[in-house]
């Protein structure tokens, strides 16, 4: 399976959700239930109703070769740009184990020009062996023998200096302000097929995969591979998921708008919408309106663009606000007088 959308967003500030699956996986296979036929990124789709939900596939078979995880990241970078994805203000990765390690690499590597952009960054890391795994460690002949050269970085321990050193420089990134890295860590409970051998290891443990936000979660009765395809809209990694998306949609927009005294109210909405890269539209309004001014300091703030700037107009118009209509379409907003 190539890459592909499942849904594009409905307009161009709407959330993106990013599936990057894992080794030796696809776009295809990787997310999908075999029992139910439920395939994870069309859960997504379904649910979350404006956000565009994108598969980014790349190279990541038994017999991978030399085709490494900064070149599985590079195509990543490429998809992002060739499909404008980081035009949105909220992009949700959602990345099955070597996926979350691609997708890490991404944002460290790039993290100047995601800061430029704006855009806010969710990390949905779904048993992402993000301090490598034992089993890799153990297959470590085999895995040489093949020359697999993604699956060479993903042992354990201290000396794997390369996962060491994106871990650090991970941590270092999301205690920065910009870009705003919000993540969910989901974790494996047994290892598939001798899971009623509960001393034997899952393919990737807690302490391997819990590195680096709070709150991660435990999903019952899964393993690497049913972790990454739920059943139905029910599964409770689904629900995280949603959950996580439209909890990165509120937090996004927490900062507030100050508004100085003598602001007028074009100059108050057209500065809000600079900063969201959007454009503006004022039908049925008089220029004596648009020059009003706001008698003293105020803040608005609100879940989304056509949010705030309803407060703008509350704040400025007072009991004649409820006469004024806002819109926002495709980044453009619209504050339309009464006829």
């Amino acid at each position: 399976m190539d890459s592909q959308w499942i849904k594009p967003k409905a307009d161009a500030t709407a959330p993106t959700v990013v599936f990057v699956h894992g080794i030796m996986s696809d776009g295809a296979s990787g997310w999908k239930n075999k029992k139910t036929g439920a395939y994870w990124p069309q859960l997504a789709a379904d649910e979350l109703s404006d956000a565009g939900v994108y598969v980014f596939s790349y190279h990541s078979q038994f017999f991978g070769g030399r085709f490494r995880v900064t070149d599985a990241s590079d195509a990543l970078w490429d998809e992002l740009k060739r499909h404008n994805i980081l035009q949105s203000r909220i992009v949700v990765f959602v990345c099955h184990s070597m996926g979350g390690i691609v997708t890490r690499r991404l944002l460290v590597q790039r993290q100047g020009e995601i800061a430029e952009q704006g855009t806010v960054i969710g990390l949905f890391l779904v048993a992402s062996p993000s301090a490598g795994s034992r089993w890799a460690n153990f297959f470590y002949p085999v895995i040489n023998l093949l020359r697999h050269a993604q699956a060479q970085i993903l042992k354990a321990g201290e000396d794997n200096q390369w996962l060491t050193t994106l871990g650090t420089d991970f941590r270092n990134l999301i205690a920065q302000p910009k870009p705003m890295i919000r993540g969910k860590e989901l974790i494996e409970e047994r290892i598939a097929y001798v899971w009623f051998l509960p001393w034997i290891r899952p393919v990737v443990s807690r302490d391997e995969a819990d590195r680096y936000f709070p709150h991660s979660r435990v999903i019952p009765r899964s393993n690497h591979s049913s972790i990454a395809k739920p059943a139905n809209a029910q599964a409770e990694q689904h629900l995280l998921l949603t959950e996580f998306a439209n909890e990165l949609v509120r937090i996004s927009f927490s900062t507030t708008l100050e508004l100085p005294a003598g602001m007028t109210f074009r100059q108050a909405v057209e500065t809000f919408a600079g900063l969201e890269g959007c454009t503006t539209q004022y039908p049925g309004l008089s220029q004596a309106q648009l020059k009003t001014a706001i008698p003293q300091d105020a803040e608005v703030g609100g879940p989304d663009i056509a949010a705030v700037v309803e407060r703008m107009v509350a704040v400025y118009f007072g009991s004649a606000a409820p006469t004024f209509r806002v819109t926002v379409q495709d980044c453009v907003i619209t504050v339309e007088g009464a006829p």
